[in-house]
């Protein structure tokens, strides 16, 4: 089961898994820290454990989800509905940018009032001035009929994960798997 909005695995069910992976870890996490970590999980024989940590992907205009781009070195407004926007701020500041934060709670159902806000908001930080969000809650401005002049400032930032150690491992598990299944058809 992966994380899916509200409904969440919880930690008990750790037990019935085949993998555990540790989501959003410090890219610098020593071997020893993962050894703890995994200890502490109380992982059964047989279970893999994996860490990840958060690896941000190219930008790219909320149209244009085929052309990553660089972000241009101008004003930029950060909108979010996540719980915690400290990593994306993060990542903008780490590429050269000062982003201003516009935050809505988690979740965050966007109204035409708040593209109406987020605009001004843009607009005040000049003309030139891009709006940066992540994904999901592109997904949710664009149920809004956004118009192409706000279109064309709207860019996303897209989020993955990278893996610590073992990648190539987690694919050849996952890929076995999966045609193990395909294979008893």
């Amino acid at each position: 089961m992966l994380p899916a909005g509200y409904l969440r695995e919880s930690v008990k069910g750790r037990a019935r898994a085949d993998i555990i992976i540790v989501t959003k870890c410090p890219e610098n996490l020593d071997g020893q820290s993962m050894a703890d970590l995994t200890s502490r999980l109380k992982v059964n024989p047989g279970q893999q454990v994996y860490f990840t940590t958060p690896h941000y992907n190219r930008p790219y205009l909320i149209d244009n989800a085929g052309q990553p781009l660089d972000l241009p070195q101008v004003p930029i407004l950060a909108v979010t509905g996540i719980a915690s926007p400290a990593l994306m701020m993060a990542e903008l500041e780490r590429q050269g940018h000062e982003a201003s934060l516009m935050q809505y709670p988690d979740h965050h159902r966007f109204t035409r009032q708040d593209i109406a806000d987020i605009t001004a908001r843009a607009e005040s930080l000049g003309k030139d001035a891009v709006i940066v969000t992540t994904a999901k809650d592109a997904a949710r401005l664009q149920d809004l009929n956004l118009s192409e002049e706000l279109r064309k400032k709207i860019y996303i930032l897209p989020v993955g994960v990278r893996f610590l150690c073992n990648a190539d491992l987690f694919k050849k598990t996952v890929v076995g798997h999966v045609e193990s299944i395909l294979n008893k058809k």
